[in-house]
């Protein structure tokens, strides 16, 4: 078992997503939405993205409340060419609408080798990993970008301008975990910040976030008023202005501090979906193998001094996965607190152990 942290409780897994769906049920959001909704939130937890899982439910439900997020969803189609689809999401809840731009990825990618979905007018949508996941599991690639909240300056700035635009990819193996990349563009996601906070932390290390004068600073506070840091300075920078045309403008969506966030309501964000058939190219079998023993090399190759293991791209992710399925999710106690005082709020049963 892994050690906790102090202030923390491990909560059964099947307990916390049953509880989130209690929530946004009550909510009105429909029954198996919610279950669906549930299940997106707290697979993240699961995977140890605790930046990503439940500590953002209390976000979801202020924008649910105040109209930022429709309930129920609605969804319609915009332009569809066969392989390229655009959906508007009516601002409705990012997570389902993600689900169902994946699934029609990769419906698309079965006919035509390759699904491309679009999606404009949405919400957070949480892990892009949960949904590039989705086609790594039928044999497919999965690919998944979205903008988001301006939270980064351009490189030498001081302006919120752009968001941490993650790129989430995902390749089947045979007998390996699938190989999955969930990167944003600045070193750690605002939610990691929130999460840390929650954790009783006041500091931050070095380099993570600037404050609001664009200065760099290691003061928790200072750094959720302020700046997020880009991953690789000026290449983070341009990926997170890229992928941010690639999801609002090409899309027709929000573009930077135009998207709503909690300090103002702005428009919703976008978000890409692709999907491609690995038998397109080749034997899928054949893939698989070749990516096990790609896999494998890179497991067995030297590791520098003081290195115990080498991992591959979502290996960590998996091993906490399997570690918390068994063990239970660590949530910090103030965070329970509030999700307990919303369950109250909104009349429904509160979680326990």
């Amino acid at each position: 078992m892994q050690p906790m942290a102090a202030g923390e409780r491990l909560i059964d897994a099947a307990n916390l997503r049953a509880f989130v769906g209690r929530l946004f049920g009550g909510l009105g959001v429909p029954g198996v939405e919610s279950l669906e909704l549930a299940e997106c939130i707290t697979d993240a937890d699961l995977r140890g993205v605790s930046s990503h899982g439940v500590v953002r439910v209390p976000w979801y439900v202020k924008d649910i409340r105040r109209g930022y997020m429709r309930p129920v969803v609605e969804v319609s189609t915009e332009a569809d060419s066969g392989p390229l689809v655009l959906l508007d999401g009516h601002d409705s809840i990012g997570h389902l609408l993600a689900k169902r731009a994946m699934a029609t990825a990769m419906r698309r990618a079965t006919r035509f080798a390759v699904g491309v979905v679009g999606v404009r007018r949405s919400s957070h949508f949480g892990a892009a990993a949960y949904y590039a996941a989705m086609a790594a599991a039928e044999d497919q690639i999965g690919m998944v970008l979205t903008n988001g909240g301006a939270v980064l300056a351009p490189w030498g700035g001081r302006q919120k301008l752009l968001g941490n635009t993650p790129l989430a990819v995902a390749l089947p193996a045979m007998e390996e975990p699938p190989v999955i990349l969930d990167s944003a563009q600045t070193v750690v996601a605002h939610g990691k910040l929130t999460y840390a906070k929650e954790r009783g932390a006041t500091t931050i290390p070095l380099g993570w976030a600037l404050d609001s004068s664009g200065q760099p600073t290691e003061d928790i506070d200072e750094a959720l008023r302020g700046l997020l840091m880009p991953i690789g300075e000026h290449k983070g920078y341009a990926m997170a202005f890229v992928f941010d045309c690639l999801c609002g403008l090409l899309l027709n969506a929000g573009v930077g501090e135009a998207i709503r966030t909690d300090e103002h309501p702005g428009v919703g964000p976008g978000h890409l979906f692709l999907a491609f058939d690995v038998g397109f190219f080749g034997p899928v079998e054949v893939f698989k193998r070749r990516l096990d023993q790609r896999i494998r090399q890179i497991r067995a190759s030297p590791r520098s001094a003081g290195v115990e293991r080498i991992y591959f791209p979502g290996e960590i992710e998996h091993e906490s996965r399997v570690r918390r399925l068994r063990e239970g999710i660590p949530l910090p106690v103030g965070l329970l607190r509030n999700l307990n005082d919303l369950a109250r709020e909104i009349q429904v049963a509160e979680l326990g152990g």
